[in-house]
């Protein structure tokens, strides 16, 4: 694609814009390379940090306390990029860098790199500016002096500038890889950041993306994608992989979600803060046929469950029956149960989740179907893979572009009409599960997992899976299960960096 000229005027405006939390205070004048067209450099290496480009200035609050960093606005990962709109990034670095300064024992050489991504939905990662509301992950990675970066990655909803579809699997997992690429290629001209600790992070699809950037280091699987947009060559491994909630495993999500949900037969299609509220709305009812759908779905999940072979931490032998009872229910109830405990000890009000019954100042153990039917369901049967392929995760697995597909196999079956239908590669690229069970990439060192009790979009089954699967194949995993938590991230920021930054400081 050939990329348009940038005016001196656009790009002043352009930076300006990013610039939302303070003034912009332009430090330098425009480099003549830089201005002539942030999408292609006309240098020998065109993805070189240019050490000359233009930056602001800004400052935002943080408890009081100001947080002031450089902005490098609109910095190409790639060659040969898809969209005007898709495959840039920010880059943000504390101004106490480029003074010779010190932040929580960092310094500019060895300042982690912080990489969160905003791929809601599976829809496009936008840059996201350090700003309280918004970013707030980014702002409290900044006053740690942490070096941040905010991509634009391609999701489902992407266009090219003609208007073609560019977004299905694997799209966005490739941006992100070449992201880390990009970072590594510019290790000895970046002003500041240490790329041996690069460190993703999201929340529900956007925690499914780091997650499998975590586990899928260097898979060359990728290399087709990454040099047909002309990503930087090299490593594409991350250090630590941040994830609240993935919304991953997709082709048996819905095992994993009727297998939580089979005894629960209305369902809430609203988003509820507290599930004893005066102010819940009405619950709709499944049909027979959904309903019908919901057991054959859960009876599908025990086989797919026992196939992992999975182990506790204690090292117990975690199964279920063709009943869907087992020894992995028993684990799943002690989470609830731990984390119910956790917040009773933490001085918590436990009335707000009526499944935790407390006795002798002990959380006793939990009911399944008692707490499946005390947070409700949100999604009828099917809830991911849609009959009538409406949802986003259908959009996302299009192989034109434009046509909706199935990627569960059970329900495909139950189409009226001859499906589009997942292909084996694009299921295997987005699994987490493929690189663990494969064990031919590299993983990143660490992983952070976190999940509510109160999730009612995204099954816990499947980030409880997710980080035994992790561990038994000898990964770090720092995992648990929030209590009275809905669907969110980053709500736990204080102690995500002290976790952090005992591992960075430690390497």
């Amino acid at each position: 694609m050939k990329s348009k000229q940038i005016s001196v005027l656009s790009l002043a405006i352009l930076l300006a814009l990013k610039a939302q939390a303070a003034p912009a205070e332009p430090d330098n004048a425009v480099n003549p390379e830089y201005q002539k067209d942030p999408l292609q450099y006309s240098s020998d290496d065109a993805l070189a940090f240019n050490r000359t480009a233009a930056f602001t200035r800004h400052k935002v609050k943080l408890n009081g306390q100001d947080v002031t960093f450089r902005a490098f606005n609109h910095l190409p990962y790639v060659n040969r990029r898809s969209c005007k709109n898709c495959q840039h990034l920010d880059l943000y670095i504390p101004e106490a860098y480029f003074e010779g300064g010190t932040i929580n024992s960092y310094k500019a050489r060895s300042a982690p790199i912080f990489v969160p991504n905003s791929a809601g939905q599976y829809q496009q990662g936008k840059i996201v500016p350090p700003e309280q509301g918004s970013s707030e992950a980014s702002v409290y990675a900044l006053s740690r002096g942490y070096v941040v970066v905010s991509p634009a990655l391609r999701g489902r909803d992407s266009l090219s500038d003609s208007g073609a579809p560019i977004g299905a699997i694997p799209a966005s997992l490739v941006d992100y890889k070449a992201v880390v690429r990009y970072l590594r290629h510019n290790s000895d001209k970046l002003p500041a950041g240490d790329v041996s600790k690069i460190i993703s992070s999201g929340a529900g699809s956007g925690g499914a993306i780091s997650v499998v950037l975590g586990v899928s280091g260097n898979s060359p699987e990728f290399e087709p994608y990454l040099k047909e947009l002309g990503a930087a060559p090299g490593d594409d491994s991350v250090f630590a992989a941040i994830s609240y909630c993935p919304r991953t495993d997709l082709e048996h999500l819905d095992y994993a979600y009727e297998w939580q949900y089979e005894e629960v037969d209305s369902y809430f299609p609203h988003r509820r803060a507290n599930p004893n509220s005066a102010e819940l709305p009405k619950p709709l009812d499944m049909t027979d046929k959904e309903q019908d759908l919901s057991e054959q779905l859960a009876r599908s999940f025990p086989a797919y469950l026992n196939s992992l072979q999975l182990s506790s931490p204690q090292g117990t032998e975690l199964s279920l029956d063709d009943k869907g009872e087992g020894s992995f229910a028993d684990y799943f109830t002690s989470l609830l149960q731990d984390a119910a405990q956790q917040a009773l000890k933490a001085g918590k009000d436990l009335q707000v989740e009526p499944w935790a019954e407390v006795e002798d100042n002990k959380v006793l153990p939990v009911d399944f179907d008692t707490y499946a039917r005390t947070i409700t369901r949100l999604r009828k049967a099917p809830a991911f893979d849609r009959l009538d392929l409406s949802s986003s995760e259908n959009k996302l697995f299009s192989q034109d572009g434009r046509q909706p597909c199935h990627f569960n196999e059970l329900i495909a079956k139950q189409a009226e009409q001859q499906p589009c239908v997942a292909t084996p590669e694009q299921l295997r690229l987005i699994n987490p599960f493929s690189y663990i069970y494969a064990g031919k990439t590299q993983f990143a060192r660490y992983f952070w997992l976190r999940h509510g009790t109160l999730d009612r979009e995204v099954p816990m089954t499947i980030s409880a899976m997710l980080a035994l699967a992790l561990e038994n194949h000898g990964a770090a995993v720092n995992f648990k299960v929030d209590f009275h938590r809905a669907h969110s991230g980053d709500y736990d920021l204080k102690e995500l960096f002290n976790w952090l930054d005992t591992l960075c400081q430690k390497h």
